[in-house]
C-alpha cells in the first residue's frame, strides 16, 4: 500500500521545521505544512513497513547544498555507487570515494527523510554527505521502495550469535580491528581475497 502524503523539506518559516530535516506532511493554504499525527496517516499507522511513502525528488535535489549534489553527482557518473539495495525500509549502497568505501543508508525514519553514512563527514546545517546523496538519487532511479517506518541497515532479525559479534566489534578500536582483520586475512586466504574484493583491490587475473 502506498500514502499519498510526499516528502518534501519544510519551508523555513514553518515553526516546526528543522535545519537539515525532511519531514511527512501536506502544504496548508498559508503555504506552510499541515501538521500530522506522526502515529497514524490516513488511519494507518506510519510505523507499520506495510505503508510506503512518495518521494518528492525535485523537492529533496532542492534541498541539497549545491556543492553537494555536485559530488553525488560525479560518483555516480564515474560508477562509483554500487551493491544498491532496499534494506530496513530504505536504501542502501557501497559508494567508493577515492581508495575508501562507504556503506550510507538513506529512508524514513520518525516522520523525516535522513541518511546514516560511516563517513562521519556532514555538511554544515544539514545531515546529507555526498555519499548518501548519490545512494538516493540511485534509489530514486532505480524505483527503490521506501517504507514509513525505516530502520537503518536493519536486514531484519539478528541472531544472537550475530549479536554478540556486532556488539563485540563495537567495543574495539579502529587499530584494534585493523590488526584482528589484518591477522585474520594472513592466515586466511579466502577472507583476503572477500577483503581485497570489499575494497576495490582485486587484481581480475586473481
Amino acid at each position: 500500500m502506498v500514502d499519498d502524503f510526499v516528502w518534501r523539506p519544510r519551508p523555513a518559516g514553518d515553526p516546526d521545521g528543522g535545519v537539515g530535516r525532511r519531514w511527512l506532511g501536506r502544504p496548508r493554504g498559508d503555504g506552510l505544512w499541515g501538521g500530522t499525527d506522526p502515529l497514524a496517516v490516513n488511519g494507518l499507522s506510519v510505523r507499520s513497513a506495510s505503508v510506503a511513502v512518495h518521494i518528492d525528488v525535485a523537492a529533496f535535489r532542492s534541498s541539497v547544498p549545491t556543492e553537494v549534489t555536485a559530488v553525488a553527482e560525479r560518483l555516480l557518473r564515474d560508477v562509483r555507487v554500487g551493491d544498491l539495495e532496499s534494506v530496513g525500509g530504505g536504501a542502501r549502497a557501497v559508494v567508493s570515494d577515492g581508495e575508501t568505501s562507504f556503506q550510507p543508508w538513506v529512508g524514513v525514519v520518525d516522520r523525516a527523510f535522513i541518511a546514516d553514512c560511516d563517513c562521519g563527514t556532514l555538511p554544515a546545517g544539514d545531515e546529507f554527505c555526498a555519499h548518501a546523496v548519490a545512494v538516493a538519487l540511485a534509489a530514486f532511479d532505480a524505483a527503490v521502495r521506501f517504507s514509513a517506518a525505516g530502520s537503518p541497515h536493519e536486514d531484519g532479525p539478528i541472531e544472537p550469535e550475530r549479536a554478540d559479534l556486532l556488539r563485540a566489534v563495537q567495543r574495539l578500536g579502529p587499530r584494534q580491528l585493523t590488526d584482528l582483520v589484518v591477522q585474520q586475512a594472513l592466515r586466511d586466504r579466502l577472507f583476503a581475497t572477500l577483503l581485497l574484493g570489499k575494497a576495490g583491490m582485486l587484481d581480475p587475473a586473481d
